[in-house]
């Protein structure tokens, strides 16, 4: 059962930059934070007769989701002190700009899984808003897995709670989101 825990605390603490950062474009455009970057991210393109990602997927989201990650990193940094937090850790994050730049890594890593599965769901002809699952609630994670892996090699058990924690965590989160009205659909 410890082991469990433990498992559980590790993954939880070194994907907390990737879940924080996919809960992000949502909030921020919820807020209006960041109106500027209010712009498609593929600008409009159109690719075998469909938009490549559509309007949902913007430059601000992609910020939005930088940002948070390298926030959090920030946060993980400041508590590396505590020997709680060392005993879960399965990076060391002793230096500040380390540490938010893994953050920040993290926080793309997310963005692009996320941008990866839209552009799949456009080239199926899935609509924005439109319920694509697991995938929905994978994309961000498979990202942040394998842009992470070649600084920190994941166990079995490591990755299966990865997975257990990342999909459902996104989909409770986003079912809070829909009853927040920040977002639109699970």
């Amino acid at each position: 059962m410890m082991f469990m825990i433990q498992t559980l605390l590790e993954v939880t603490w070194l994907f907390l930059p990737a879940f924080v950062a996919n809960m992000a474009p949502p909030i921020a455009a919820r807020l209006g934070w960041l109106q500027r970057l209010n712009r498609p991210l593929d600008g409009g393109a159109i690719w075998h007769s469909r938009r490549v990602l559509g309007d949902n997927k913007t430059i601000r989201g992609v910020a939005a989701g930088i940002i948070a990650g390298a926030l959090v990193g920030l946060l993980q940094n400041s508590l590396w002190f505590l020997p709680t937090i060392r005993n879960i850790s399965l990076l060391s994050y002793d230096n500040l700009l380390t540490s938010i730049i893994t953050g920040a890594w993290l926080g793309f890593a997310a963005m692009l899984g996320d941008t990866v599965a839209s552009l799949l769901k456009r080239q199926l002809s899935i609509h924005p808003g439109v319920p694509w699952r697991p995938w929905d609630q994978l994309d961000f994670i498979i990202s942040a897995i394998l842009l992470i892996s070649w600084l920190v090699p994941l166990t079995a058990a490591q990755l299966v709670t990865t997975f257990v924690i990342g999909g459902l965590g996104s989909y409770l989160t986003s079912a809070a989101g829909v009853a927040l009205r920040i977002k639109q659909s699970i």
